[in-house]
Order: C-alpha cells, then structure tokens, then sequence
C-alpha cells in the first residue's frame, strides 16, 4: 500500500467498519466462511482502542489469558492469527494489517485508523471552546454518532470502564445541547435530543425537566402532565424520593398552560402573540419546510405577489470536507436571510431555501450575497456554491 488508507470503525451500539473508498457500512454477521465468537471480538476492539501504540504480548496475556497458567502464549498466537484472519476478510484490499515486532503487536503505518468514540470524544471536548451557535452544530454532529455501549451486553473490565466513560460523556453533552436547543427556540430538536438521552439516562432530572418544557412549547402541555406522573412512578419504584421542585415546577406550569388550552383566554391569546426572541432565519425540516411552501402559495393567491425558492448546491469541494462546508453554509444562511426565509438541508450538501415576496432578480441578489459572505467568512475554503433559482407559481 503506497497511499495511506483509512479504515473507519463504529464500535458505538454495533460493531460497523468501511474503508474510504466503500460507501456502505458492513457488519461482521455479513462475512461468509468467518466465525467470530466473543472473546475476538473483545480482542479486536481492544486492539483498535490501542491502535495508536505497540501492544505487547505480556499486556495482552494479562488481559485475556491471565487464568491461562498452562499455555498463554499459544493461545494468543492461536488468537493473533485469527484475527489476522478476520481483518483479511474486513479488509482485503490492505494487507498485514496487524504487524509483529519485538515481541510487540502494531497496526500498520500505512494505515490509518478513525474510531467513531475517538471523533465523539474530539467532538465534545471541541463543542465546550465554541460560541453558542457553532457550539450547537458541534454537539448535534457528537450526538449523533452515540448509539450505546461498545459491545452491548459484554462485560471486561477495560471495556466496561470505557462503556462507563462514554455514557456519562454522552450525558453530559445531551444536557448541555438540550439547554442550547432550548433557549434557541428549537424545541422539536430538543425532544429528540431527550427521547434519545432517555433511552441511556432514564433517570436525569435535566432531561425531565427540558422534555416537559419542550412539549408544552409544541402545544401537548397535557403530554408534559402525562410524563411527570411516568417519570414520578419510575423514582418512586426506584430510589423512593417523590421529583425535586424544579420538576415540580415545570410540571405546574403545564398544568395551568392545560387548564388555558381547554379554557381559552385573553390571556393566552397574549402569549401565543409575543415576539418571537430570534431573528435568524428559520431552520427547520423537510416536512415543515413542505408545509411552509404550501402556505406561501396559498397566501400568493390571495395576496398576488412574488415568491422564489432555491435550490442551493456545495460543490468542488473535498468529500471529506463536505460536511463542515455544509454546517458553514447552515450558518451563513441563519444570520444572512430573514427572520421569515426558511431552509431546510436536502441532503448533505444541497439545501432549499424559500425566499417569500422575492422576485427572481432580488433572489439572486440575495444568493450572491450569500455566496460573497460564505467566502468572506471562510477564505480557505475550497467549496463553490452553486445555485438555481425558481419563481414559486400558483399555476
């Protein structure tokens, strides 16, 4: 191998791995003709959490075959190549992978290896040095990519410290993306984030306290009521004590906010009529962007003005740096359209925006102002942006 190759490995929920050039995940189950039983499992992961160093075959005896008093030594041999074995058929297109030097076991320089819990971690650390709003993109990118312990159901001493790590790392970062979310008005993403933490930390006050908050501000105050009496019975069947008051808070609120949905006032009316706090433009789904568009006809009819929609491209840029040029152009566009333009991401790299009272020449205006300040802000950037512009018509 002249070019370094990089294997990509996800250990989080279930063990994944592809090679730069494959854009399919694959799973171990999916090898023909290879039995991996448990403990080259266990070996496997240990050896990639070590990749980045000389592993000698003293420290793997001492972690594997320290019961092993008669032949230890054969049994990491036996182990060693069959895992050698395994890797082949992982990766047939890299060869000795797994290399042996004084003693020593080494993965090969030629080789790169990148662990989803190496990038999660990165990621987290990363996400605590930035200002709010790239903060944010940060977190949800480290969200993502948790979807539980490394070899569920397994049990190492090594690995169940690693598992212990991770979960509290996962914890923490959930309760502090879930306040961002919050205080940006984005709480159908904040639920996500705490239906998601729930599924690890059922017991977590703040995501109690975030998810109530959240469904009273999507208009299910009495799904809030419903998940406080849940979440009461689950402590009281597990440590006794009835919620704190800050649960009890949040739970009054949705109460009142109930008695005002099925009592409607003049002052809730009040309420639901404040000034929204953001003047970013508005980020949403494909769904609710969907929506948005068929309001916009609806209100074209009636009213008889223009309307434009976008369709936004990233392209000659690196594939590796398309993700990052993607969340570069979400920011761009937050703080560059209006309050009232919504977007939405297509996919990675392609977004549609909706441009209400726009005509097309005043779109393209906007787009070039966007293309000379995406530019502006990231000079070393490699990414062009490419775009198309439609009249939104009612015919």
């Amino acid at each position: 191998m002249n070019n370094q190759t990089t294997l990509h490995i996800k250990l989080f929920g279930d063990f994944l791995y592809k090679v730069d050039q494959d854009d399919t995940w694959h799973s171990l189950k999916e090898l023909s003709g290879v039995s991996v039983g448990k403990k080259q499992r266990l070996f496997l992961v240990y050896l990639l959490f070590n990749h980045k160093r000389s592993i000698s075959s003293a420290e793997l005896i001492d972690q594997f075959w320290a019961d092993d008093r008669k032949t230890p030594a054969n049994s990491l041999k036996n182990m060693i190549h069959k895992t050698r074995v395994l890797l082949n058929s992982m990766f047939p297109c890299c060869k000795d992978l797994l290399q042996t030097n004084k003693n020593c076991y080494q993965w090969n320089n030629n080789v790169s290896i990148q662990l989803d819990t190496d990038v999660f971690e990165r990621l987290y650390r990363t996400a605590k040095m930035l200002p709010d709003e790239e903060r944010i993109f940060c977190e949800q990118e480290a969200f993502s990519l948790y979807n539980g312990d490394i070899l569920p159901g397994e049990s190492f001493d090594w690995l169940d410290y690693h598992n212990t790590y991770y979960r509290s790392v996962f914890v923490d970062l959930c309760k502090s993306l879930v306040v961002l979310l919050q205080e940006d008005d984005r709480w159908e993403e904040s639920l996500h984030v705490c239906r998601h933490a729930y599924s690890f930390s059922p017991d977590v006050e703040e995501f109690t306290i975030c998810f109530m908050n959240g469904l009273v501000n999507t208009g299910s105050p009495d799904l809030a009521i419903k998940h406080y009496e849940e979440y009461s019975a689950m402590l009281w069947q597990k440590y006794g004590p009835i919620p704190s008051d800050r649960v009890e808070e949040a739970f009054a609120f949705a109460v009142e906010l109930n008695k005002k949905t099925n009592n409607f006032s003049g002052e809730f009316l009040q309420q639901l009529m404040q000034s929204p706090k953001s003047t970013k433009a508005f980020q949403c789904s494909l769904l609710v962007f969907r929506n948005l568009v068929q309001l916009e006809l609806r209100n074209m009819i009636r009213s008889n003005h223009e309307s434009s929609i976008v369709l936004l491209d990233i392209c000659k840029t690196d594939t590796k740096q398309l993700s990052t040029d993607t969340r570069r152009l979400e920011r761009i566009l937050l703080y560059g359209l209006r309050a009232a333009d919504p977007f939405t991401r297509l996919s990675e790299g392609a977004t549609l925006l909706l441009l209400p009272g726009a005509s097309l020449d005043n779109a393209y205006k906007v787009m070039e102002r966007i293309d000379r300040s995406f530019h502006a802000t990231y000079p070393k950037s490699k990414a062009r942006l490419q775009y198309k512009v439609f009249p939104l018509s009612t015919e």
